[in-house]
């Protein structure tokens, strides 16, 4: 195999000197000659001994031509580094590079007395040059960290006004009283959909506490779900009323005044039997 010759490459970086290789920094290794075409470049790493391998790194390494490669390297520790042959490989294949020489400095500031600084200094401003996917999943986690917690403090925000809500709904008859009263008006006006409807609401939203005008008929319903997870079967029962609201209200204008009544029939016979049980559950 023939010789394999590279030539080191610093690229520019903002607030760095053009030439100084500090801690952290990229190196761009230009390599000429001749290897086993069958190298996998996406795999490369530096075949290092153990007390190099946390050290040196390759970031990058890719064909160029036939004939030529580029390898973009970091070394993450300050000194001078003399490697007698640094060579490339695949896990399966190598690349023989050749003796590599590299004085790298820190970034950090000397003291002034010429001692190195003391290895816990001030948190910011933060001297030291991570790698790129480092800061960025850095980022990532801060921000996911942040949106989770705005989201949580929001939903908490709502839930309260949700529940401070339903205060403005709160009379001195008791809920089946006042569907009752309701009732008889409405069966004056032949039991209009929308307002059978809004008096189905008010009555569960008053004795289940579930702000039923505030939310869609999903989120009420999960609303109640977590809330009052001892009536399931009512749950059940409200959803199903909710779902024929919904199917009435698609065909308001062919509804029948015998589907009102057969209606207004099913939702006495529900407001009986929910008086029932809240009495034996003890709910206000």
């Amino acid at each position: 195999m023939a010789d394999i010759t590279c030539k080191s490459e610093i690229p520019n970086a903002e607030g760095l000197p053009p030439t100084a290789l500090t801690v952290g920094r990229h190196i761009i290794l230009n390599c000429e000659g001749q290897w086993n075409k069958s190298f996998d470049f996406t795999k490369a790493t530096f075949k290092t001994n153990p007390n190099e391998k946390s050290i040196v790194k390759v970031l990058k390494a890719e064909a160029k031509s036939i004939n030529s490669f580029n390898i973009d390297m970091t070394l993450y520790s300050a000194g001078q580094y003399k490697f007698p042959s640094l060579d490339l490989t695949d896990g399966t294949n190598e690349i023989v590079l050749g003796p590599q020489q590299f004085q790298v400095t820190s970034v950090l500031e000397k003291t002034e007395d010429g001692k190195p600084p003391p290895p816990f200094g001030p948190i910011l401003p933060l001297k030291l040059v991570w790698p790129p996917i480092y800061f960025i999943l850095f980022l990532i986690l801060v921000g996911t960290a942040i949106t989770l917690a705005v989201l949580k403090v929001r939903r908490r925000i709502r839930l309260k006004r949700l529940i401070e809500g339903l205060k403005q709904h709160d009379s001195p008859q008791s809920p089946d009283l006042q569907f009752y009263k309701t009732m008889r008006a409405l069966e004056k006006k032949e039991y209009p959909l929308d307002e059978l409807e809004q008096t189905f609401r008010t009555f569960s939203l008053r004795i289940y506490q579930v702000p039923l005008f505030e939310l869609n008929n999903g989120q009420a319903l999960r609303f109640m779900k977590k809330r009052r997870p001892q009536f399931k079967k009512q749950r059940a029962t409200v959803q199903k009323f909710l779902e024929e609201f919904e199917e009435l209200v698609k065909r308001k204008e062919t509804v029948t005044k015998a589907e009102r009544n057969e209606l207004a029939k099913k939702l006495y016979r529900f407001i009986d039997q929910q008086e029932v049980l809240r009495n034996q559950a003890g709910l206000v």
